[in-house]
């Protein structure tokens, strides 16, 4: 699924493949009249996937350029990585990842220029800076990005929420993340926050004062808001959360309904206490979904959960399923 709208950025890869992102990145406008280009993957392939190695030493790409090409390169570079993420074709693929090494080696060597513009830059280049930075993996980014989600334009909001999600700093305040996440009025800036918290929990953030805040989600108008919340869930969920997720199942959107089998599946996985109660979901659920491929994809879940596959076996399920307290 892509959510992408005008030169907003779709998806990062660490976010599960099914999950949006957004974020306005614009043409940067150099004054120089100096033009992007694409690279190629031999340029690519040039750089090695080492960034450490080279994060103090210059690129020959950027010598000589000057900051409006170097801006306007970085925002190509970002549309093309878009593009690549939402390709499955194995040639595409590798040429992401190159891509992504290639940004955080720019975002390092020119991370004065990055922050520059962040907080005092037009707003198409605070949204190229904002995600670009996001490649860093340098903590420093991580203030400058939590600043940015201040921000009066919403596009530079969404690009400082996605950075924070690539950088997945577990300093990361949580708290601005969730109040983005339940109140924000554009779909993509709380589809963005969904990302950035996911990710960060995944990490191992603190996330106790917005756990309320995702299962809040579970009920947004966004399907890739809502199948996010409930990804996230199935890091920090708790058996408090089943009832919520139970709803989930029944979710129009199948990427919603997937993400709740695996949450309530993991959840009941790590507290023994919750395994009946999941049971019974995920049987009921298997019992009255019509989407025969989510059907299989519960009973999927439920024969993990088990230990044991009885394939169709209607009346075995239901008896280990009601068996358990």
């Amino acid at each position: 699924m892509s959510h992408l709208r005008s030169s907003r950025l779709g998806r990062a890869r660490s976010a599960v493949a099914s999950f949006g992102l957004a974020c306005l990145i614009g043409c940067a406008s150099p004054n120089d009249g100096s033009t992007r280009r694409q690279l190629t993957e031999d340029e690519l392939a040039s750089y090695p996937i080492e960034v450490g190695e080279l994060s103090n030493r210059p690129i020959a790409l950027n010598d000589g350029r000057d900051p409006g090409a170097v801006l306007a390169d970085l925002d190509g570079q970002l549309k093309r990585w878009n593009e690549l993420l939402l390709s499955a074709d194995q040639t595409d693929q590798r040429m992401c990842r190159r891509l992504e090494e290639y940004l955080k080696i720019q975002s390092r060597n020119h991370f004065g220029l990055l922050e520059r513009e962040l907080t005092g830059g037009n707003a198409r280049n605070r949204s190229i800076a904002a995600a670009t930075l996001g490649f860093s993996a340098d903590p420093r980014a991580t203030g400058l990005l939590v600043a940015a989600m201040d921000d009066p334009r919403v596009e530079v909001i969404d690009a400082a929420l996605l950075g924070l999600g690539l950088l997945a700093d577990i300093e990361t305040p949580m708290e601005p993340l969730g109040r983005k996440l339940e109140l924000a009025p554009e779909g993509w800036t709380r589809n963005n926050a969904a990302y950035a918290i996911k990710r960060l929990a995944e990490a191992g953030a603190p996330t106790e004062s917005i756990h309320g805040s995702v299962r809040l989600a579970l009920l947004d108008s966004w399907d890739s808001v809502r199948a996010q919340a409930a990804a996230t869930l199935l890091v920090i969920g708790d058996r408090d959360d089943i009832i919520a997720l139970r709803d989930s199942l029944y979710d129009p959107a199948t990427m919603v309904a997937l993400a709740a089998a695996k949450a309530i599946r993991r959840i009941a996985t790590d507290d023994e206490t919750a395994r009946g109660e999941a049971a019974r979901t995920l049987f009921a659920a298997w019992q009255e979904l019509k989407n025969r491929n989510l059907q299989t994809a519960v009973r999927s879940e439920l024969a993990v959960l088990s230990g044991r596959n009885w394939g169709e076996d209607t009346e075995r399920w239901r008896e280990w399923a009601y068996g358990l307290p």
